[in-house]
This record gives C-alpha cells, structure tokens and sequence, in this order.
C-alpha cells in the first residue's frame, strides 16, 4: 500500500539569517509569523509563515556540525524539503520502509509543525519529504508587517526537476499515492515538459528541459548543477492585479507576467521574483483564479 498523505503542509527553505530574510515574506508578501523556535537536535532555528492552505518555512543553522549546516555551505540558500501532512507518522515511516524508501529517522521526533520524520533525498529523485503529523491545532498568525492589498492563500504547487520525469513521476504515484493531473509537452513560453501529480489541494510540477543543449532553461542549468531535485514554490496570490502593483513599489522585481497554454495552470497568470531576491528560492506567485490583467 502507498504512504497515506493529505496534503502539502510546508516547503521549507534554507538561510544564513532569518532576519534578513523575513523582510521579503513577512513584509512584502504579507505572509504572518505562525510559530519560530529552535530545535536543538537538529541544529536549526525556524519560523512558519502563514501561506493560508499550508506554511512557508524558513530554516537557519545554527551550528555548523549538521546536515543542514553542511547543505548551506555547499549549495547557499536554498528551497530545503517539502513536507507532507499525514494522520501518523509513525506507521508511514514504517510503510516507507516497506515500500523501499530510504528512511533518515527511524522513528517519529518533535519538529517545529508537530511530529516529524524525514525520508532521504536518494530514495525520492532528490527531494528530501518531510512528514508531519499535527499534534495541535495551527494556532493564529502572531505578526506581521504592514497590511497589503494582496494575500498569498496557498502553495499551488512545488517543481522538482528530474531528468527522467516520468520515473520520477511514477514513483510519486505508485509509492505516494499522487494521481497524474497533467502531462504536457514541450511549453515554447519555457523549454520545459512535465508531467503533474496532485496531492491534496495542489501539486508537485516533476519537469525537465525539452532540450538539454539549452543553457538557458532553469531547469537545464539546475539538472546540471545539483542534479534531481527541487527547483521552484508556487504560491497562489488572491488580487493578483494588485500584487503586481504592489510588489515592485516595495523594491522587489517581479517577472513581466505569464499566461501558460495547459491545463495546470487553468488561465490563471503568473510571475515570478528572482531568485536572488527571494533567498535563492525561484519563487511563482500565480492567481488563485482566472483573471485578467
């Protein structure tokens, strides 16, 4: 039987200062602080930012003799894990073993978004999962910036590149229980095809380059570089129109604005803000629903 998950519950991603990047999620995508903490075992200090259906986490070392200290130092900042909300972690850990995945805890532990346990990136085409099994109610958001005419109201979906997609496709769905939602072909807007799988109320976007001559598709460059693995957050963004307004008056670039021909995307525009101003995150902000602007 595949892993039983519900949904999205956070992608997480990595910086030396946590300070220095709250001004761009806290502040200019309006997103609120949920809960920070630091958890010793691990080495990390983190914050849960509210992105209305699940969480943005921001995670930074602090020591330098971890895992997540060594990723920092030999990748920068950078999207880290997805997490993945499931009813018990325990038995899901155990049913990853089953199924062959490669586990990195052996048992259930405490995390900043409840219990917690972590399957390897090796086992996953380079994505390394976070499971997580709430122990308590989300509490309300405690701080934010300044109010913004816009609100960022869920993970639309995370892109994970992979050279051989539809291997990395089929294991999402047959050890992860994710149906396909759409396979495109090649996007001239992008160089990229794809195939989608859905969980819960979004996706994972698994995607490669139609041509790996091409240097300048993300997707090539990042394939060569780290090899398979996360490569893009989408989050959904309710009064798009005024996102884009909004956003560059704040001294963030945005993207001049996209409409994609194909069914994941359902009309609805999108932009992106760079990754050197998102903490090396390649960040999609897409509207909720179909618009025009």
């Amino acid at each position: 039987m595949a892993l039983q998950l519900k949904r999205i519950d956070h992608v997480a991603f990595i910086t030396p200062d946590i300070e220095k990047a709250l001004p761009l999620w806290r502040d200019v995508l309006g997103m609120r602080l949920v809960k920070e903490g630091v958890i010793e075992d691990q080495g990390i200090r983190g914050v849960l930012l509210d992105a209305g259906d699940g969480e943005v986490e921001i995670i930074q070392p602090i020591r330098g003799d971890t895992g997540v200290a060594r990723f920092l130092e030999q990748r920068g900042e950078d999207l880290h894990h997805v997490a993945f909300e499931t009813d018990d972690v325990a038995a899901e850990l155990q049913r990853a073993r089953e199924l062959g995945i490669e586990v990195i805890d052996d048992e259930p532990r405490q995390g900043l978004s409840g219990l917690v346990g972590f399957l390897h990136p090796k086992s996953n085409y380079g994505v390394l999962v976070e499971l997580v099994q709430k122990t308590a109610a989300s509490p309300p958001p405690q701080s934010g910036g300044p109010e913004q005419p816009f609100s960022i109201t869920g993970i639309d979906h995370v892109g994970i590149a992979a050279r051989d997609i539809h291997g990395c496709s089929n294991h999402f769905v047959d050890k992860y229980d994710m149906p396909v939602f759409k396979e495109w072909g090649p996007e001239k807007e992008t160089g990229l095809e794809s195939v989608s799988v859905e969980i819960g109320a979004g996706w994972l976007e698994i995607v490669t380059s139609h041509n790996p001559e091409d240097e300048s598709v993300y997707v090539e460059r990042a394939l060569r570089k780290q090899g398979d693995g996360m490569v893009m957050m989408a989050l959904k963004v309710r009064d798009f129109a005024a996102a884009m307004q909004a956003i560059p008056e704040q001294g963030v670039t945005l993207t001049e604005v996209l409409y994609l021909d194909h069914k994941m995307a359902m009309d609805r525009p999108l932009m992106h803000v760079p990754r050197r101003e998102a903490n090396g995150v390649r960040l999609q902000l897409i509207a909720e629903a179909p618009v025009q602007v």
